[in-house]
């Protein structure tokens, strides 16, 4: 008997199957059996939404139980502008997820990871295990103001500004551009004005001696660019047009050190020699392209 061989039994999922033993199953296969729990939670989640109140300050929308936990549509009702939210943490950080998040209120959502969403809108944001938070589709161009209302300059010598949008800060990477478009016009008066972009304490664009004819218009087109850094830009110099005449300039780049981990206010300025002149702004467009 002591030379008698053994048998040796190989137990595999189906004999687990096979003699009822869930316990081994799940012993055997338990990569697989933590796949089919995440594509369950995957599938309880999908549609469930829940809803965010206004978040004065920013940051996260809240704990992970009671969003990303329990819903994979994240409606954020904020009335705060210019505030930057982020989407805390997953408590299963082993499964890619993915949200919809929608600007439920009358401001627009400036998320934390490079995506600007208007009132009305939605972004994607994936959760990448290992990675954490990414928008879809973040490199691509967005528009973070636009208007086509006339605003008139007042009747006085002061310099007179009109804002566009603020960027909150931390919403910029190190390689990210902004471009401001605009278009001034003058229907009366022949003195000359002085014509301002801003980004923060940089001017992309500042020249005097601009629409001094009756009739005649000015249309920028600036980009800031950040070089490498949050704290560093750069734009091209040339004026890209100036009434009938046209202009050009060969300067340097102008640069700018303006910190945009704090909020940056982009507007622009008219101030006229004669007051009486008739000088407006036809229409502005500021759009944004995330570099990380």
């Amino acid at each position: 008997m002591a030379n008698s061989p053994v048998e040796i039994t190989t137990r595999t999922a189906a004999t687990a199957i096979a003699d009822g033993d869930l316990f081994g199953l799940y012993k055997l296969s338990s990569g697989l059996w933590n796949k089919l729990t995440g594509a369950v939670l995957r599938d309880q989640l999908i549609g469930r939404t829940v809803s965010v109140s206004d978040l004065p300050s920013g940051g996260a929308i809240g704990t992970a139980a009671a969003t990303v936990d329990v819903a994979d549509v994240i409606v954020v009702n904020q009335t705060t502008a210019s505030k930057l939210i982020s989407l805390p943490t997953p408590t299963n950080t082993s499964l890619f997820r993915r949200f919809t998040v929608v600007a439920g209120s009358t401001a627009g959502l400036w998320t934390a990871y490079g995506r600007y969403v208007r009132p009305g809108g939605m972004c994607v944001i994936c959760y990448i295990p290992g990675v954490g938070y990414v928008a879809d589709n973040m490199n691509a161009q967005q528009m973070l103001y636009a208007t086509a209302t006339t605003v008139v300059f007042p009747t006085d010598t002061a310099e007179n500004n009109v804002a566009f949008v603020t960027i909150p800060g931390g919403f910029m990477g190190t390689n990210s551009v902004v471009n401001i478009s605009t278009i001034f016009e003058n229907t009366s008066g022949t003195s000359s004005k002085t014509v301002k972009i801003k980004f923060g304490a940089f001017n992309p664009y500042s020249a005097n001696g601009m629409m001094n004819a009756a009739t005649s218009s000015l249309c920028l087109d600036k980009p800031v660019i950040a070089r490498n850094s949050t704290s560093a830009q750069i734009t091209q110099a040339q004026l890209m047009f100036n009434g009938s005449a046209g202009a050009s300039t060969t300067l340097a780049p102008p640069t700018g050190t303006v910190d945009t981990a704090a909020d940056v206010l982009i507007q622009c300025s008219v101030q006229k020699v004669t007051g009486g002149d008739t000088t407006t702004l036809r229409s502005a467009r500021v759009t944004f392209s995330y570099g990380g």
